[in-house]
């Protein structure tokens, strides 16, 4: 019996603070709320609205940015928006992922294995698709 228990208090100590580095980390950081990708000349224009979390200032009031930017592929345009900026992209509250309807299948095929191979998005996210993804 003081098996049982032991074990089913480490078991809640352990899984309480599982999402307390998301919640700390986000400090300084572009929350990125939706991303646009859609076809460019040489590969691919992605669009990510993003908003910065600012634990100084509170009450300041929230307004998103948009950052755009181009690569062969989606890898390579999020690197080259990432480093366009000072703060890395948390992309854990993404929400919706718009794609352009000019996307062929290869860059569809790549966008969808970028998406679910990083470990920030989640299951949650949606896909949807629009003449436009800008």
């Amino acid at each position: 019996m003081k098996r049982l228990i032991l074990t089913a208090v480490c078991l809640c100590l352990l899984c309480g603070c599982s999402n307390a580095r998301r919640i700390v980390s986000q400090n300084g950081r572009y929350l990125v709320s939706a991303i646009g990708v859609d076809k460019a000349e040489n590969g691919v224009l992605i669009s990510l609205e993003a908003i910065v979390i600012n634990s100084q200032d509170s009450e300041q009031e929230i307004k998103p940015q948009v950052f755009e930017a181009d690569g062969d592929n989606i890898e390579s345009a999020f690197k080259a928006a990432t480093e366009k900026t000072a703060k890395p992209f948390d992309l854990s509250h993404c929400a919706i992922i718009v794609l352009g309807q000019d996307l062929n299948s290869k860059n569809q095929k790549d966008i969808y294995d970028f998406c679910f191979r990083n470990l920030e998005l989640t299951v949650s996210v949606g896909f949807v698709s629009a003449e436009s993804a800008n």
